[in-house]
């Protein structure tokens, strides 16, 4: 997979959070800290549902398997996932994005 740090910024909001396994990640952290450092192999959604909960906000949540190496450690496994999106000048932008091992 290609990494494209313009589109990951584009898609981003400036107040985005991350919740993993990783940590908990600000907008600079993700650039700073997690850019660099992961690489993502393989990344499937499965079961998509999307849910309208204000009148410009959005949250999709969905299961996902992925494989992916962080600082040389190769990590695999299933999730789930919940993705908060905004609009932000006629454009949704990822501000909250939880990922959880499922058990």
């Amino acid at each position: 997979m290609r990494k494209d740090r313009k589109a990951l910024e584009a898609l981003l909001a400036p107040d985005y959070r991350e919740i993993s396994s990783l940590g908990n990640f600000g907008r600079n952290e993700v650039f700073s800290r997690l850019f660099p450092s992961l690489t993502l192999h393989s990344f499937s959604i499965d079961d998509p549902s999307l849910r309208i909960t204000g009148e410009h906000t959005a949250v999709i949540s969905y299961r996902c398997t992925e494989s992916f190496t962080f600082d040389g450690k190769r990590v695999e496994g299933s999730y789930r996932v919940f993705a908060t999106y905004g609009l932000d000048n006629n454009q949704y932008r990822l501000s909250r994005w939880e990922i959880r091992p499922v058990a």
